[in-house]
């Protein structure tokens, strides 16, 4: 893990182990509030990329970046396992109903209820 961008009090590091699993990013984001001298933490789960202010006076850029790689190392088997791959699960399920409605109102309907029926049940959904 290595920075991406270092300035006085501040560092932006990034780890592709927290990649869409916003679970495993909220546990860090508090894992790393935690560590001496951090006085804000903002962890990504979209892009892995996290943001940490510290106080320089009580840590350092290599203390924090070791902490947080200890965090990573000893994270909880249950944040890893939720995230990105039930999210993806999910919405596999959502394409496949959508797609299985299109079908059956092409099939069964007239042309204009067709193309309006699935139209309509997607925006009551919502």
């Amino acid at each position: 893990m290595a920075p991406l961008s270092v300035l006085p009090g501040r560092v932006r590091l990034e780890s592709p182990d927290i990649i869409g699993n916003f679970k495993a990013s909220e546990y860090l984001e508090r894992e790393i509030e935690r560590l001496n001298g951090v006085l804000e933490a903002s962890v990504n789960h979209r892009t892995g990329r996290m943001l940490i202010r510290f106080n320089e006076n009580l840590s350092d850029r290599t203390t924090i970046t070791k902490g947080i790689k200890e965090i990573i190392k000893n994270m909880p088997d249950e944040q890893l396992k939720t995230g990105f791959y039930d999210l993806q699960k999910t919405a596999e399920k959502g394409l496949l109903k959508h797609a299985l409605i299109d079908a059956v109102a092409h099939a069964l309907l007239p042309k204009p209820f067709n193309i309006l029926l699935p139209l309509a049940i997607n925006s009551i959904k919502r």
